[in-house]
């Protein structure tokens, strides 16, 4: 099955969005260029910054994981999940997202 994905920027930097998810080939991608599922048109955002997808069904966690994200960009992707701290995702590799969590973009340590 299926999922319905939302994204709110915690900034106003895009009005909240849903997005389906029906199978684990689809995929959102958010980064600067206009081809991207979201356009996010700010300073660190690579043209292609990160894309979320659908977690296969066995690799979904106690805590209610079902989509994972993946980083594809220059300056990073931070994740949140709710009551941890902010960790910086490795690029090119999937992480689980709980519900609820928050996706920094760019992630810079300056």
């Amino acid at each position: 099955g299926g999922a319905l994905v939302t994204l709110v920027s915690e900034t106003n930097l895009f009005p909240t969005k849903n997005f389906e998810l029906p199978s684990c080939e689809e995929r959102i991608r958010l980064g600067r260029a206009k081809e991207n599922d979201l356009q996010i048109d700010q300073k660190g955002t690579s043209w292609f910054h990160c894309e979320i997808r659908l977690l296969e069904p066995e690799k979904r966690g106690s805590g209610g994981e079902i989509v994972k994200v993946r980083d594809t960009s220059t300056n990073g992707v931070g994740l949140k999940a709710p009551g941890s701290s902010v960790q910086r995702l490795t690029r090119g590799q999937d992480t689980p997202v709980p519900d609820g969590s928050v996706i920094t973009m760019p992630y810079k340590i300056k």
